[in-house]
């Protein structure tokens, strides 16, 4: 279940728009996003909603109990290790990924004692993985990254 939903301008102030995650989340940063080709997007599940609703993109999954078995897939991506994440983004056919970097609580399924990193904490850290590209979209007010997949070669 992918989520996407049509544009709307209606709302032009620039305050936070979601509670998590509030310094990723301001309306002005989430629609720089339209300036990119229209794709899919794996992003925090909290930050879905408003790409889907502020921007042309799909997004794999937002915070609705009714769609867990997408909000599943996007855990089971940002969890991954790093260079597995890859295959997990190459599945759900992303063409972006976009996270807030701000410290954030991780949710997480790990066991005590494992301190392995995933594929969202690693790029949130300013980790660099081959099939990633950065992507520039000028001054933000907050920390949004955003990431292009690559073509597969």
């Amino acid at each position: 279940a992918l989520i996407s939903a049509t544009n709307s301008k209606s709302d032009t102030s620039d305050g936070p728009i979601t509670a998590h995650a509030a310094a990723c989340s301001y309306k002005s940063d989430i629609s720089r996003l339209s300036d990119l080709p229209p794709g899919l997007v794996v992003s925090n599940l909290d930050l879905g909603p408003y790409i889907a609703v502020s921007t042309p993109h799909r997004v794999v999954a937002g915070p609705y109990h009714r769609i867990h078995p997408a909000i599943k897939r996007l855990f089971d991506t940002l969890r991954a290790q790093p260079q597995a994440a890859e295959h997990h983004l190459r599945e759900l056919g992303a063409d972006y990924v976009v996270l807030c970097a701000a410290p954030a609580k991780e949710i997480t399924t790990q066991k005590a004692g494992n301190k392995a990193e995933t594929f969202s904490q690693y790029l949130r850290s300013g980790g660099t993985l081959p099939f990633l590209q950065p992507v520039d979209l000028g001054s933000l007010r907050g920390p949004l990254k955003v990431w292009k997949v690559s073509p597969k070669t």
